[in-house]
């Protein structure tokens, strides 16, 4: 029974960065989930929780993510947001997908 923001923070006190509240904001808007922070994540969209799936694996200072179908079941517009998102947040990193929409 976690919101979008409480799930961010909690992956960055995990991984130990200095400032929870600064980083669960930029990456929520970075994923336009900012409306959302403070409702419950039970109750959001398929797509509101697949971007909080996404934004939650650019935390932190890996270097290689696994995205496996980020936008199975997603309307046209919505994948080229996701696909968007995911090339703004590539730098000094390796994304790969696992997709059908290629």
């Amino acid at each position: 029974m976690m919101t979008p923001a409480n799930h961010i923070k909690f992956i960055c006190k995990l991984l130990g960065d200095d400032d929870p509240d600064e980083i669960a904001e930029r990456v929520l808007a970075e994923f336009n989930l900012t409306e959302c922070a403070d409702i419950l994540v039970i109750k959001l969209s398929m797509m509101q929780k697949r971007l909080l799936s996404i934004a939650m694996t650019i935390i932190g200072k890996t270097k290689v993510i696994l995205l496996d179908e980020p936008t199975l079941g997603m309307d046209h517009g919505s994948k080229r947001f996701v696909w968007e998102a995911i090339s703004r947040v590539k730098q000094d990193r390796v994304i790969i997908v696992a997709t059908q929409d290629m």
